[in-house]
């Protein structure tokens, strides 16, 4: 068994210092003398409790709990060793325990897309439920936090969509889930909340002639030499705007994700059958693979035949 720290578990009875020159707790008739060294105190007597915890990051961490009376801190005693107990740890905040999760358990776990997706959801969760104690989070003030996402969630004070809010609520399960695995609480608060109902916005589809003037709009290039009048006679320009229109017609002929279509190489393409394969899938500036395209539960891989 480890040596406990001087101090530790033990209750100390804090009583105030008293003046050196009049050994008064509240008046001092020299305390405006800088010579007389007065130290007065105001503080009343109480008592502590120090202890100390593992942290998230496997260190012990020292703390102390104060009371006015000992038979109080008694009471906060026997209240904390239950919830020791219990298998949970209090002094661990949310912001913490997603800081943790966040680099120790995702990390090599999931794709990196997969990564960057969780932490966008957490950056909605406010600063004030971030420092609440992770056993003292309730189911309460997630559906709170998720009724306001649904009023007023982007910076600009608009709502934020159904699908949007239902994936914080899923990142949340995931994160307190495996804070459970880890025993800093015993259920989790944001499996308790109702997600909200999802609203499916209609799709609207260009139909061929809006898609024909799109293409015409890209090959002319009018909306990037208005704000560049000078670029008309830039090379680098020109062949700028060729891959963008380029682009937007492969596009239209493969129904591709955008991602993918920005990370195709000179080498995804094949020019003996006429095919241009993805392999890659462009993601906040880094190529990941594509999401698995599946066919009655088999993965194939995506091809988009061309014809001269």
């Amino acid at each position: 068994m480890a040596r406990r720290a001087k101090g530790e578990g033990c209750y100390v009875h804090l009583v105030p210092i008293k003046c050196e020159n009049c050994k008064q707790f509240k008046t001092c008739v020299k305390r405006k003398d800088p010579a007389a060294k007065c130290q007065q105190r105001d503080r009343k007597e109480s008592w502590a409790y120090q202890y100390s915890v593992k942290g998230v990051d496997g260190k012990r961490v020292r703390k102390a709990i104060y009371g006015n009376s000992k038979k109080e801190l008694v009471k906060k005693v026997k209240t904390l060793k239950s919830e020791a107990n219990s298998g949970l740890q209090i002094d661990i905040t949310l912001g913490e325990w997603l800081e943790v999760w966040k680099s120790k358990y995702l990390v090599k776990t999931v794709r990196d897309n997969t990564q960057d997706f969780y932490g966008y959801m957490i950056r909605y969760i406010p600063e004030k439920l971030r420092r609440k104690e992770l056993s003292k989070v309730t189911p309460v003030m997630i559906q709170t936090l998720l009724n306001s996402l649904l009023e007023k969630g982007k910076k600009t004070g608009e709502p934020l969509s159904t699908r949007t809010v239902r994936s914080i609520r899923s990142t949340l399960i995931s994160c307190l889930d495996c804070a459970i695995d880890n025993g800093f609480i015993v259920v989790n608060p944001a499996r308790k909340t109702k997600p909200p109902l999802l609203v499916k916005k209609e799709i609207v589809f260009l139909n061929q002639i809006q898609m024909q003037e799109l293409i015409n709009v890209a090959d002319a290039g009018d909306y990037y030499f208005e704000k560049h009048p000078k670029a008309k006679t830039d090379i680098g320009s020109q062949y700028l705007i060729k891959q963008f229109s380029m682009l937007i017609r492969l596009a239209f002929a493969s129904g591709a994700r955008c991602g993918e279509l920005l990370g195709l190489g000179w080498g995804d393409i094949d020019y003996i059958r006429k095919s241009v394969n993805i392999h890659n899938n462009l993601q906040n500036g880094k190529l990941v693979e594509p999401k698995p395209n599946t066919v009655d539960g088999v993965s194939v891989s995506i091809r988009i035949l061309w014809i001269n």
